[in-house]
């Protein structure tokens, strides 16, 4: 036999995980990230163009924000909304905005999804190659969606939309719950665009988010 020991966090594979799965050592992690990297790109903002730093943003903060996003996405608004300030003064730093200024026509300018939107395209983009591509899907995914339709025949409105059942649960954490909140995402895409082929669906749904920032 051996001790296991007990510890509050772990980082795996570059994600910091708690004992709670609150995600907050992430998060910070990811906002300390972040806070150093936009002070490079404020720095760099003077003597270079908007499409240099538009690449230096998917260099130096997309790819904190959307490494397992899907893990950390579905946590405390409190927490998340540290990370949604960063990217707002991100943003806002690029286009020389004032810092009063509202981001969202900034986003829009740039061609660039917000937190919440990157985190709908995730898990929208997982629930549709689960659903349709079937390729490259570990056989526990299988189990994280289930349509309406698999749970019964009728032809009720909400199930010829091809949408998923969503768990009963009155607890915050069931609503956070994958399944739940795949559930409320997938419901509210158009059904034309859920049954495009998988690589069409990624494009279109994309550019449906950009629209609708």
């Amino acid at each position: 036999t051996c001790d296991i020991e007990c510890t509050k966090q772990i980082k795996y594979l570059g994600v910091f995980i708690d004992n709670h799965l609150k995600w907050e050592p992430h998060i910070k992690h990811i906002n300390n990230k972040l806070t150093k990297n936009i002070g490079i790109l404020n720095k760099l903002r003077f003597y270079t163009s908007v499409r240099t730093l538009k690449h230096l943003y998917y260099t130096l903060v997309f790819p904190y924000i959307n490494y397992a996003l899907l893990s950390w996405g579905s946590s405390s608004q409190f927490l998340i909304q540290k990370i949604k300030t960063k990217q707002n003064k991100c943003i806002r730093s690029i286009l020389f905005a004032h810092t009063r200024e509202s981001a969202t026509p900034l986003y829009k300018l740039l061609d660039i999804l917000k937190l919440d939107k990157i985190f709908n395209l995730k898990i929208s983009v997982l629930v549709h190659k689960i659903k349709y591509a079937k390729t490259n899907i570990p056989n526990a995914f299988y189990d994280l969606i289930l349509s309406v339709q698999d749970i019964h025949k009728y032809n009720t409105r909400y199930a010829l939309k091809d949408n998923l059942f969503r768990p009963a649960s009155r607890t915050n954490y069931g609503l956070s719950r994958f399944k739940a909140i795949a559930s409320r995402t997938w419901e509210k895409i158009p059904t034309a665009l859920k049954i495009l082929p998988h690589k069409r669906f990624k494009i279109e749904y994309k550019l449906l988010l950009l629209n609708n920032l």
